[in-house]
């Protein structure tokens, strides 16, 4: 009974614990432990079944990578799901990952061993690895197959009476009058909607004014500590006001993407190293999961503000004010009323 146990338990759980890759930066104390488990090591063909992946980690060290370029063979990822960090007795964090994966493979497979990066606080990465586990994938037998209840289509039944084409023709009718009548309200009313004038739109520094007070003042990202949210809108704020501004498709492009677009334009050296420290610092948080003082967060909010005003475009209406008020006062110069000589 007990080496029954056993057995089951070493087949359904396979745990390791895997030291940093070649790194003698990280402090041995600092290395994460991983264990790898699924939650049965037997499934049928197309079945979806779960591994499960948990990280004891020390709470100043962050995972930067948990499923970027994953091959587990002849296993499809179906879904990934973190399943969030619990604070352990010890002071460290336990974090769970859960792999929901399937195949349409039969036979005997193992579930390749992947790294997961991590990064400690000064900088320094490694890589911890997970442990292979072995699935076997099988068919269904005929008796399992009698069980899923699938039998052959029935033969079409002729029903005897009078015709019913009429109610099938009328209820086509019908449905064809009801689609004709919808889609002339809808040309009505799309057509009043485009006749009728519209607000224009905020210049471009305005909206990104507007939208940068909004985030400041947003309490729910500051009390979930939800930093991911933050830099992204904050980043996705200034990638609208830069498109607007420039005349290019800021929004779905990467950094190095936008800042090649600025050296085509050519950009002062200043502004344009404002731009890249700015973004910089916002991919930092979103993606190392880099966190920052309150203090800093308003500080990165400041910056966005000071790039906008630097960069935001003058209305020609004052320029050419400016113009005719300079030209005013030269004339009142030259011309003295008589008796002033």
């Amino acid at each position: 009974m007990t080496a029954n146990l056993l057995f089951s338990f070493l087949t359904y759980m396979a745990i390791a614990q895997a030291p940093a890759d070649a790194t003698a930066t990280v402090p041995a104390q600092l290395t994460p432990a991983i264990e790898t488990s699924v939650d049965r090591n037997e499934i049928l063909i197309g079945d979806v079944f779960h591994l499960t992946v948990a990280i004891t980690r020390d709470p100043s060290v962050q995972i930067v990578q948990r499923e970027t370029g994953v091959d587990l063979g002849q296993f499809e990822i179906k879904e990934i799901n973190p399943q969030g960090v619990e604070d352990l007795p010890d002071g460290k964090v336990r974090e769970t990952i859960d792999y929901q994966l399937s195949t349409f493979f039969t036979g005997d497979f193992e579930i390749p061993a992947f790294d997961i990066l991590y990064q400690t606080a000064d900088g320094a990465r490694g890589s911890i690895r997970t442990s292979p586990i072995k699935i076997t994938v099988r068919s269904l037998t005929p008796e399992e197959a009698e069980d899923l209840d699938i039998r052959d289509i029935k033969e079409p039944v002729l029903l005897s009476g009078s015709s019913r084409m009429w109610i099938i023709w009328t209820v086509l009718l019908s449905l064809l009058a009801a689609a004709l009548a919808a889609y002339g309200l809808r040309r009505y009313f799309k057509r009043r909607q485009s006749e009728a004038p519209g607000e224009p739109p905020l210049p471009a520094h305005e909206e990104a004014y507007l939208a940068l007070r909004e985030l400041r003042e947003n309490q729910e990202w500051r009390h979930n500590n939800d930093y991911e949210y933050f830099s992204t809108r904050l980043s996705e704020i200034l990638r609208v006001y830069i498109g607007r501004r420039w005349g290019f498709n800021a929004i779905d492009q990467t950094t190095e993407e936008i800042l090649d677009e600025f050296r085509t334009i050519g950009m002062d050296s200043g502004l344009f190293q404002e731009f890249e420290d700015f973004f910089t610092d916002c991919d930092l948080m979103k993606f190392a999961k880099h966190e920052l003082p309150a203090d800093e967060l308003d500080g990165l909010i400041d910056r966005a503000e000071r790039i906008v005003d630097q960069t935001r475009e003058q209305p020609a209406v004052e320029i050419e004010s400016d113009a005719n008020n300079d030209k005013t006062e030269e004339s009142q110069e030259e011309v003295q009323p008589v008796g002033e000589a």
